[in-house]
């Protein structure tokens, strides 16, 4: 698998949950951030898929 690596900046609060997360769950940041970035692509495909799904469905209507 190919890797990128990717320089960010996050608030601090947000740091330090990852921190915790990283304790509780014996996880790298890097993994949990590998998890909530896969979750979030996947939400967001859905959501695209969705929206065409109800333009479809409503351009189908309108043209009956």
């Amino acid at each position: 698998m190919r890797r990128h690596s990717y320089l960010t900046h996050m608030d601090t609060d947000l740091w330090d949950d990852l921190q915790k997360l990283k304790k509780m769950d014996s996880q790298s940041i890097n993994s949990l951030m590998n998890t909530a970035v896969r979750k979030l692509v996947k939400e967001r495909v859905a959501e695209i898929a969705q929206v065409r799904k109800t333009r479809t469905t409503l351009d189908n209507m309108v043209s009956a």
